[in-house]
This record gives structure tokens, sequence and C-alpha cells, in this order.
């Protein structure tokens, strides 16, 4: 019991939340870091509430605002000025939580794809090189608790061919 109590209330210095995630078998109660995964595939993202009522709750993604890292999307236009990047996604409820994908455009470049369903810019697969770590937050709400989670993507990896011998690219 007490155990419990202290980890969903981060060590007594936050209020109880409602609910926590469980994102690949790691139970999340506020926040983490470091989640990783390719922007070909979907993630399943499990909500899991303290009481046994069905809560509603909100999912949005937005950009992580990393030091030195802000970069023009288009003319006038930088990547920390926007808000709201979940337009740029797939976000399904289910019955145990969500999924969540970039959803596809037309280029190669998971940024670029993101960037065009959110801003309509035009597909630049030059976009590439302004990819940085735990570029994006997913930010799950229900009533006053809020987790968020710093995630990264990947672009799907073409043209690999595996041998017994050698890899070639």
């Amino acid at each position: 019991g007490f155990s419990f109590l202290f980890v969903f209330t981060e060590g007594f210095s936050k209020p109880i939340n409602s609910f926590y995630l469980m994102i690949n078998d790691k139970l999340i109660y506020y926040a983490d870091t470091g989640l990783s995964f390719s922007s070909d595939n979907e993630l399943q993202v499990d909500v899991k509430f303290l009481s046994f009522e069905s809560k509603d709750y909100t999912v949005k993604v937005i950009p992580n605002k990393v030091s030195g890292k802000n970069f023009a999307v288009k003319e006038g236009v930088k990547y920390f000025s926007i808000s709201d990047l979940t337009k740029g996604f797939d976000i399904i409820k289910n019955d145990t939580g969500f999924t969540i994908k970039v959803k596809s455009g037309p280029s190669d470049c998971f940024l670029s794809n993101i960037l065009h369903n959110v801003l309509d810019v035009p597909a630049d697969d030059s976009f590439v090189k302004n990819v940085y770590y735990d570029m994006f937050i997913l930010v799950v709400n229900s009533g006053e608790s809020i987790i968020t989670v710093d995630f990264s993507l990947s672009d799907k990896v073409t043209g690999v061919v595996v041998s017994d011998e050698r890899i070639e690219f």
C-alpha cells in the first residue's frame, strides 16, 4: 500500500494521477523520455484508470523544445511555434487505450509527412536533417491528470539485403 502511493504521487510531491500508461510493458505514471518507434509502425499505448469507472481522455502530440534544435518549417514558421502536431498522426482509440502512427504523406521522410499533414507544407525530404532525439511529446490528459512521454521516430529502412556472407546497403 505505502509503496504504491509513493510511486503514484512521485514521492508524495504530486497529487495522485487518476490513470497511468503502459507502453511496451513499461508503466508510466507522470512522465517519461526515450520512447522510440519506427515511423512505419503503429505503437499501442494502454490507458489504465485507477478506478473501475470508464474515464475519458484526450491525446495530443506537440513539439519537444530542445535548445538549439528549432528550425524553419516554412516562411515565417519555426518548428517550436507549432502548438499541435496531432494532425500528423493517426490516433485510434481501442478497448485498452489507443494506437498512434505517423500519417502517410507524399514523402519518404516522416517529418516531412507530419509537417505536410499539419501545415500543408510541400513534401521535402531534406527535413530529415532536422530530426533529433525525443523530438515529440505525447500528451495524454484526463481531467486534472496529465502524462507526458517524449518520443523519437525513425524512418523505415529500405534497400537492405541480408545474406549469410555480408550485408549490402
